[in-house]
């Protein structure tokens, strides 16, 4: 089929068995999750692929996608929201971030080192780490300083000569306050 747009909801499959005959085809397939209005998200993508197809049936895949990119961009807006659990942790890995870039910048660090050093952003096992040092940022909502730790692997070194630190932040979530995620990113 080619390459598919990175969105959660769509994938290619080469082997969708039609039924009551039991035919083999290939086949597109674009989830609706719950809360999208009852397909209307999809509905409107689907019309979109099938309008192209209709103006021009033998339209090659690639072009088809990139014809309805525009549209399918609320696919990704849609699975790219993050979680307010999510929110939370990038705000306590700012925080942080927004120290240590104030450290260097007293010490004459360049701050791109700062940056280089920091993890968190990525699928990776540490908030932050270098040679011999790491930091897991937690953050909380709670009263108390209580955080969920996923594995006890994550506060472990993992090498005999790294000292890993915990770092804890306790914040609130406030609807009506001037100060948005985008603004500590």
């Amino acid at each position: 089929f080619g390459p598919l747009p990175p969105f959660d909801g769509i994938e290619h499959s080469e082997s969708v068995f039609v039924l009551p005959e039991g035919r083999r085809i290939e086949a597109l397939r674009i989830l609706s999750r719950p809360g999208d209005g009852d397909g209307r998200l999809v509905a409107h993508v689907l019309y979109e692929i099938g309008a192209a197809l209709l103006s021009q049936p033998d339209l090659p895949n690639r072009q088809l996608l990139d014809r309805a990119g525009w549209i399918l961009r609320l696919l990704q807006s849609y699975s790219s929201l993050m979680s307010v659990e999510r929110q939370r942790g990038l705000v306590g890995e700012c925080m942080l971030l927004r120290e240590l870039l104030g450290v260097a910048r007293r010490v004459g660090l360049d701050v791109t080192a700062v940056l280089d050093r920091w993890w968190g952003h990525l699928p990776a096992h540490r908030d932050f780490a270098s040679r011999g040092v790491a930091v897991e940022v937690k953050t909380t909502s709670r009263n108390s300083r209580q955080h969920h730790v996923g594995s006890i692997e994550q506060l472990e070194p993992q090498t005999p000569d790294e000292r890993c630190y915990l770092y804890s932040v306790g914040i609130r979530s406030d609807p009506t306050a001037p100060r948005k995620l985008p603004l500590f990113v």
